[in-house]
């Protein structure tokens, strides 16, 4: 069984990632180390962020600091959300069949608000992204503390290349098909990958 953390997560090879767990367990660290080192070695020409935070509290310090990154930044308005979904899908498309593919865009999207309000829709739009996210030079993060089948669904679970599960509870593990570690510090995560076929049978 393979785990991650913040300090030693990557995300070089797979381009779309659902990441899972309870309140606490170390979600939006990961994200802001992952962001940080996106920064460090992007100039904004070469990178941009969609943010789609339902939550409206992460991404401060790219929201302080770093706005010329920042393609499109959408707080709590699920409506809006689906809007940007579908022009970033759309999009996606476009780029996966096209020669110009800058800069690398990274989709956050932070709570399941949107799937709340449309789940089919918002599973369509979402699987259509995570199929181009490789050709269409793009990255995909999709974290939540409710993975439950109304708001992460097969169809869309298995559209992901990557899955990190923090901690969870008995149920989620079950609706998941991940089997829960004897043993799960704070702030790790179980990492399952599309190609290893640990998932998605």
């Amino acid at each position: 069984m393979n785990i991650t953390n913040a300090d030693y997560f990557t995300f070089n090879v797979d381009n779309s990632m659902l990441l899972i767990g309870q309140s606490g367990t170390g979600k939006s660290v990961l994200v802001d180390k992952y962001i940080e080192r996106l920064l460090k070695s992007h100039t904004p020409d070469k990178l941009k962020f969609i943010l789609l935070d339902m939550t409206g509290v992460d991404f401060e310090q790219l929201r302080e600091k770093h706005q010329v990154y920042i393609q499109e930044d959408v707080k709590f308005d699920s409506g809006k959300g689906l809007d940007v979904l579908e022009v970033t899908a759309h999009l996606a498309e476009e780029r996966a069949n096209s020669n110009d593919k800058e800069p690398l865009i990274v989709l956050l999207i932070e709570e399941c608000d949107m799937a709340a309000v449309d789940q089919e829709h918002f599973d369509s739009l979402l699987i259509r992204i995570n199929k181009a996210a490789s050709s269409a030079n793009m990255k995909v993060i999709y974290s939540t503390s409710r993975p439950a089948p109304d708001v992460v669904s097969r169809d869309l679970l298995e559209s992901f290349d990557l899955i990190l599960a923090g901690t969870l509870s008995e149920v989620d593990y079950e609706n998941l098909g991940i089997n829960k570690p004897k043993e799960h510090p704070s702030y790790d995560f179980v990492v399952t990958q599309r190609s290893q076929n640990l998932l998605f049978s």
